[in-house]
């Protein structure tokens, strides 16, 4: 095997492992981290904010918010999915950027390469639920699987 390829396989193997041992919020923007945190409660995401702030929608299986990002040049707003059972948690962020460009840099900035054939991410955690992450048009979908929520497996 060349070692170049051999190189670039530990690599890629070694971020990974980096990403792994991370707090699956530090893979939220800062201008978002500010008030949005995976796992918070849906209790907790409306007691912080007026109702004009969002914009809600009823699924059938998960509450919906949507909320514009102020002062930040790349993210024009969130979607979060909140489940509608138990403790109503934070599972999955969807981040809307202004361009394709924007979403990409950050995502490689963030997330390193993706490491699935598909071309998105599985951040393994020991201790914590994992992280998947993909692209979608202008989007960047980040998952916490956590127990009961629709990614559990």
């Amino acid at each position: 095997m060349n070692m170049k390829v051999v190189l670039s396989l530990l690599a890629c193997v070694f971020f990974t492992l980096s990403h792994a041992q991370k707090n699956p919020n530090k893979f939220l923007p800062a201008s978002v981290r500010k008030t949005i945190h995976f796992e918070m409660t849906e209790y907790e995401y409306v007691g912080a904010r007026s109702k004009d702030q969002y914009d809600f929608k009823d699924d059938t299986f998960r509450h919906v918010f949507i909320e514009n990002v102020e002062n930040d040049p790349a993210i024009e707003s969130v979607v979060l999915y909140f489940d509608q059972d138990g403790d109503k948690k934070l599972y999955e962020v969807i981040l809307i950027f202004k361009e394709e460009t924007k979403r990409n840099a950050y995502a490689v900035r963030t997330l390193g390469q993706p490491n699935t054939v598909e071309g998105e991410w599985v951040l393994k955690h020991k201790k914590r639920p994992d992280v998947n992450a993909w692209k979608f048009k202008n989007k960047l979908v980040l998952v916490l699987k956590i127990p009961g929520c629709e990614w559990d497996d």
